[in-house]
């Protein structure tokens, strides 16, 4: 079995680097964050779950609307009864959009490109995320949908997550 902890290891470096570009936001007007989702399949065929970590540095466009990109990793677990299971880690690079409608419940949406390296099932495609989520105090909770375009395979999700403020 391929282990979660191996794959991490080897991702290492990739984190160090996302807490080091989290440091860089450190003093800006934002709504940078780090944090982490597990996610659960909408394709009952293709039984999965993920989790994954990211850090989402923002800057404010207007008083209720922010930009910014979007890093993570994730691990998704697949298991089908004809083809058994598969371990699938990933890398997303993107840009993200958050918008405050209320005055602590914001939309935000996240998008980009997922990359597995040389030895996975594919090396890149795209990713969509739209989640909608309740800020107070220093931390965000959210819900929302994940959308990973691989040819003709579902690896959709609902996840949910929790991620911290900067400052």
């Amino acid at each position: 079995m391929h282990s979660f902890c191996k794959i991490f290891k080897v991702k290492k470096l990739t984190i160090i680097f996302l807490l080091l570009l989290g440091s860089f936001c450190v003093g800006q007007e934002n709504e940078s964050s780090i944090g982490l989702h597990i996610g659960y399949p909408i394709d009952t065929e293709v039984s999965q779950y993920n989790f994954g970590i990211f850090i989402n540095p923002m800057w404010e466009l207007s008083e209720d609307s922010y930009l910014g990109g979007y890093l993570g990793l994730n691990y998704i677990v697949l298991q089908t009864e004809d083809a058994g299971g598969a371990e699938l880690p990933l890398a997303d690079f993107g840009a993200s959009y958050k918008y405050y409608f209320l005055e602590f419940v914001y939309a935000q949406v996240n998008g980009g490109i997922s990359y597995n390296g040389p030895e996975g099932f594919f090396t890149v495609t795209g990713f969509a995320n739209p989640t909608i989520g309740y800020s107070f105090n220093k931390t965000n909770v959210f819900v929302g949908y994940r959308k990973l375009f691989f040819n003709d395979a579902n690896l959709d999700s609902i996840e949910a997550g929790i991620s911290f403020k900067f400052f």
